[in-house]
């Protein structure tokens, strides 16, 4: 009973204080609006507070391979799909294509392609949201390099110029088979999107190519090589070709490329996407 009174009887101090200490309420209330204005900002920046290793590398070289993202069972239906394009009446061929050497052809919109497109987001999510958190998908591809095809040519998607302060444009290829160099894999200038370099390929003799190899490159560059289900994503200002395929196997990949900061299709790209989604670009969140 004595602990009764007393806890009453401090309750009633406390009241009579603060009644009487208003500027001390005011700040109380004052201290409280600002601890939630820091918890709603802490919440909304939540998703790139930490940015992941692989988000560092891919802005200082402008490409990064990520091993395994996806599994056998998902990498099977989609290099179905992607194949039977090849049949399909419906096949519609990318800016790129080059039927002697190389297939871009654009992938519909479907179930498979949207759950694959939100998997490889939500892998992404945590290095990418910085730019945009909900970004446009202005392409949806594929790519498949021929048995004994040459290299292209050094090229950006889009120059530097024509991407406005604050927005960005990423492509992200999945690898449908296991790829190594000999396949002309997706080959990278690293740090090209930051600075110029001057790239230069030479074609040599066909008859002395045993000797010299058949192109000479005058930088170094990054062989974007790794197994199945493996995922490569660049910058599209990178400077980046398809590379000597001397495998005898074809190379194929599955591409998307999503638009960070702003709705305007930057000049030179090729927007590989099905005719419907050109002029009304759909969200990465949707397909969450």
């Amino acid at each position: 009973m004595h602990n009764h009174h007393l806890i009453r009887a401090n309750l009633s101090i406390f009241y009579l204080y603060f009644s009487n200490n208003m500027d001390f309420i005011y700040f109380l209330l004052l201290l409280s609006a600002i601890f939630i204005v820091y918890a709603a900002l802490r919440k909304t920046h939540e998703p790139f507070a930490a940015i992941p290793p692989w988000a560092t590398h891919l802005d200082d070289n402008g490409v990064i391979t990520l091993p395994n993202v996806f599994s056998e069972n998902d990498t099977k239906p989609l290099k179905a799909l992607v194949y039977n394009q090849v049949e399909s009446k419906s096949l519609r061929l990318g800016a790129i294509n080059n039927r002697s050497r190389r297939l871009d052809m654009i992938v519909p919109l479907n179930a498979l392609t949207k759950s694959i497109l939100a998997k490889a987001w939500r892998s992404i999510k945590d290095g990418i949201s910085k730019y945009d958190q909900n970004p446009y998908v202005i392409e949806c591809s594929s790519f498949v390099n021929m048995p004994y095809s040459d290299p292209q040519t050094w090229h950006s998607d889009v120059l530097p110029e024509d991407m406005p302060p604050g927005t960005k444009l990423f492509s992200i290829a999945i690898l449908l088979e296991d790829t190594d160099e000999s396949m002309g894999p997706l080959e990278v200038i690293p740090k090209s999107h930051i600075r110029e370099i001057h790239a230069h390929q030479r074609e040599c003799n066909p008859k002395l190519e045993h000797i010299c190899g058949y192109f000479h490159d005058d930088v170094k560059y990054t062989s974007c090589v790794g197994s199945l289900g493996s995922m490569i994503v660049w910058d599209a200002t990178v400077q980046h070709r398809s590379g000597a395929n001397r495998s005898g196997k074809v190379r194929s990949m599955f591409y998307f490329s999503i638009l960070c900061g702003t709705s305007v299709i930057p000049n030179g790209i090729t927007h590989s996407i099905e005719k419907r989604y050109r002029n009304k670009p759909l969200r990465i969140n949707q397909f969450l």
